[in-house]
């Protein structure tokens, strides 16, 4: 009797996979490949095991994880960000103007200026999206005075500080901060003193009145005939209405302006613990000074954008698994979906890192967090179709035939939406802006590893150890936990899953062993149902001939004040 039933089984197998074939050969070259090659090869067997798919499982799983440690290594670049090709017309027009033409010689160096005086800037109405609008104002210290002598004493200390500080940065060539020329470092406030002498024979600026002071420095603002020009000593000396708010500080620093980010936070650092630092002796009012540079704008901009793409890891992957969670309804599956989708992150940082020897700078940043969803979007269909096998008139139980179920109607498309979004991304390859090319390499990589992972590692994954019945249903937890009315507001009448059979099979896993055999198999709930129509069929044709007889039919005591017909009809 056992040979008979292996035999019935392998005939079945057998009529199954003709009608697959069969099936295929009339659909496209994808579902081809998916019914001959991809699910026998997928489900083959050695001793009960299903070794394909449990080598998959595992080699995924192992270079994933290689490509995590590969992944960490990434770091902002080292060298200046090249934006195009070293042939490209703007490249060579940069380097004509640089090594052709005679310019000053700090030109190629970072500016950076050190104010007294203001402690920050107000802007209640800033729009980040329209950084053109409601910039803001400044914020001017009320203590801030030049006038006493202590504060003057202070701003020429700063200044001789700055001439002689160390930078033991590799930037910084030599290891100054302040490039050793005359005009690198620029302060007003020695020569406003000898030409104010000079004026004012007898007098200084340490034993004048606050008036003569002032309206001294307003003429000396203006004045073409001194060492430093009247536009710089404008931009030093900050009279608003009459009032002074603000000197500054001029510094021509030892690092160049197209060193890489990361060297230029360093620098930056340097600065800053210079001035904190003098700002621990200085006065009231001459202790606020801080290091100002253009440049810090874009170190800010880069290191920001590759903070935004690990902030940008950190919120995809929990909003993917919630999402995951929503579409299967399972907590075992969603877990799987969002390994591999942690794997094909780290298998497409990995590889570009590692084989490609990129760092993450700006381009790679933000080419990255516009291509990261595409990781997600395969995962979750084949997710859902596992799950959708369960459900339905299908209600495939075992791991094999819900995996089977779902290659047949999800690998061929996922496969062919995996070659168009590849095929997008071949154009960016010839751009001339470094940027689409490296976006462009992004995105294929990325669809890459998707198909792998999704088509490989997760549904070996789910064919090895998939969930089955209840396992890790979240609608049979909630039904468990009296959480189903709210489940119910939460996700509609079916609650999670989205199919009023999946209520059915619910409430049938929940029942005791004797109410299941009642219900019966598959082909017997078929049977009751066709034995129903026909009742219903006759009952109903009996109502209409003799309608008078079965109004004057005694009622059930099963169908609640209801004929026969109708009980039947309702049944049905």
């Amino acid at each position: 009797d056992d040979d008979d039933d292996d035999d019935d089984d392998g005939d079945k197998n057998d009529n199954v996979r003709q009608r697959r074939l069969s099936t295929a050969a009339t659909s496209n070259a994808f579902d081809t490949l998916v019914v001959r090659y991809y699910i026998p090869c997928m489900t083959f067997k050695a001793g009960g095991w299903l070794v394909v798919a449990l080598a998959i499982t595992l080699a995924l799983l192992a270079y994933g994880l290689v490509s995590v440690v590969f992944a960490t290594r990434l770091a902002p670049p080292e060298e200046p960000i090249d934006w195009f090709p070293d042939d490209h017309m703007l490249r060579v027009a940069q380097e004509a103007q640089e090594n052709d033409f005679t310019a000053g010689s700090l030109d190629e160096y970072v500016r950076v200026r050190i104010p007294f005086g203001i402690t920050g800037i107000r802007r209640p109405n800033f729009n980040p999206f329209k950084p053109a609008e409601n910039r803001g104002e400044p914020v001017f210290d009320d203590a801030f005075d030049l006038f006493p002598a202590a504060s003057q004493d202070a701003y020429i200390s700063v200044c001789n500080a700055a001439r002689t500080h160390r930078c033991d940065k590799p930037v910084c060539q030599p290891q100054l901060l302040v490039y050793p020329t005359g005009d690198a470092l620029k302060c007003f406030l020695p020569e406003f003193q000898a030409w104010f002498a000079t004026r004012n024979p007898g007098r200084s600026t340490y034993n004048c009145t606050r008036r003569q002071f002032m309206d001294e420095l307003a003429l000396y603002r203006n004045d073409t005939s001194s060492g430093l020009s009247s536009a710089t000593k404008s931009e030093m000396i900050g009279f608003i209405d009459g009032d002074l708010k603000y000197v500054s500080i001029h510094i021509a620093a030892t690092a160049r302006i197209d060193a890489a980010t990361v060297d230029m936070a360093e620098v930056r650092s340097v600065f800053d613990g210079f001035i904190f630092g003098q700002n621990d002796v200085n006065p009231p009012g001459m202790n606020n000074a801080f290091a100002a540079s253009g440049t810090w704008v874009w170190v800010e901009a880069e290191l920001g954008t590759v903070s935004g793409f690990y902030s940008g890891l950190m919120i995809v992957f929990p909003v993917a698994f919630f999402v995951l969670i929503l579409a299967t309804s399972n907590i075992i599956l969603a877990l799987y979906a969002i390994i591999s989708i942690g794997l094909i992150v780290a298998g497409v940082l990995g590889f570009i890192q590692e084989y490609l020897g990129w760092s993450l700078g700006v381009a790679e940043a933000i080419a990255g967090i516009i291509v990261i969803g595409f990781s997600v979007d395969y995962v979750i269909h084949l997710g859902h179709m596992y799950v959708e096998a369960g459900l339905g008139q299908q209600a495939i139980a075992g791991c094999e035939g819900r995996f089977t179920y779902a290659a047949e109607k999800m690998v061929s498309t996922v496969i062919a939406g995996g070659i168009t979004t590849f095929g997008a991304a071949i154009p960016l390859w010839f751009c001339q802006m470094t940027f689409f090319p490296k976006m462009g390499t992004l995105m294929a990589l990325t669809i890459f590893f998707s198909l792998i992972y999704s088509v490989g590692f997760f549904m070996a994954l789910s064919l090895v150890a998939g969930p089955v019945g209840r396992a890790g249903n979240l609608r049979w937890a909630a039904e468990h936990l009296g959480l189903a009315r709210l489940f119910r507001c939460m996700f509609g009448e079916e609650g999670l899953g989205g199919d009023t059979t999946a209520t059915s099979k619910v409430a049938m896993m929940m029942q005791p062993d004797e109410e299941k055999e009642q219900t019966g198999s598959q082909p017997k709930k078929k049977k009751q149902q066709q034995r129903s129509v026909m009742e219903a069929k006759t009952a109903v044709a009996g109502h209409d001939d003799d309608q008078e007889q079965q109004q004057q039919a005694p009622r059930s005591s099963l169908d609640n004040g209801f004929s026969d017909a109708e009980v039947a009809a309702a049944e049905v």
